[in-house]
């Protein structure tokens, strides 16, 4: 297994970031954390991105043949953290979860039973929401 880390600072939060690259692609993971800062305002916190991506009505968008072009349907997970979510299809997915100020992300790529790629990010992000 080979990392990739890396931070950043952005207004109101410290980006922490790192690809763990497996053998198989599919199995690769990225985990993306966002910690509140200190000197946040209020509409800079990671809590607050969360609330615009999650509990925000967007306005309904129309495909160029004038049908109702739905936005993907974030699923609500329980148990994990404050508040969780899982975005995912087909070849891959991300686990959006927020404790508190502060939230993370774990992405999952390629091909693959997409249930069993949950349960697996669901039993490691526990761990991470564990630690925040």
């Amino acid at each position: 297994m080979n990392t990739a880390p890396g931070s950043r600072s952005q207004p109101g939060a410290t980006v922490t970031q790192c690809f763990y690259t497996l053998p198989s692609a599919a199995d690769s993971l990225n985990l993306v954390v966002l910690r509140k800062t200190a000197d946040a305002k209020a509409d800079e916190r990671p809590a607050a991105a969360w609330d615009e991506l999650f509990h925000v009505q967007r306005p309904v968008k129309m495909d160029r043949h004038g049908k109702e072009k739905l936005p993907p349907t974030p699923l609500k997970i329980e148990g994990i953290g404050d508040e969780a979510f899982w975005t995912g299809g087909q070849f891959g997915g991300t686990l959006h979860v927020r404790k508190g100020e502060d939230t993370f992300q774990l992405s999952v790529g390629g091909p693959g039973d997409e249930a069993a790629k949950l349960d697996k990010l669901k039993l490691l992000a526990a761990k991470i929401a564990g630690r925040l």
